[in-house]
């Protein structure tokens, strides 16, 4: 995302720029979505563990599951796509999520109240 590399004094100038906001938010949350679970359910180690007939494994590993609403998620970038994926995350699946921006505002409820806190990059490292 972003287009500074386009606006630097060295590059070529015969394009046109544009902008499709609100396409793909949607389509990046639920990609955030599969992440998520896959990376919290620990799908491959599962998967590997059933091919190898390992019902122990798997069993220990299904065993350590931590609810969505128990986490946090860090969405770093609150335009169209980070807007959509704190939506979704904070409305679908109960979770608190934070965001960062190069410019938060002075109060936090820019998003529609789906982030909790909002960081500007003075925070950053506080943020991660």
């Amino acid at each position: 995302a972003g287009c500074n590399q386009l606006l630097t004094a060295s590059t070529r100038r015969d394009y046109v720029a544009t902008r499709l906001a609100g396409f793909f938010g949607p389509d990046m949350a639920e990609y955030a979505v599969l992440q998520v679970l896959a990376l919290e359910r620990r799908f491959s180690e599962t998967r590997d563990c059933q091919s190898r007939r390992d019902w122990t494994g798997a069993r220990a590993i299904c065993s350590q599951y931590r609810r969505l609403p128990q986490l946090t998620l860090g969405v770093l970038g609150l335009g169209d796509i980070g807007s959509c994926v704190a939506r979704t995350f904070s409305q679908g699946f109960s979770m608190k999520v934070l965001g960062c921006k190069r410019s938060p505002p002075a109060s936090g409820g820019e998003v529609g109240g789906h982030v909790t806190d909002i960081f500007g990059m003075d925070r950053l490292g506080e943020f991660l």
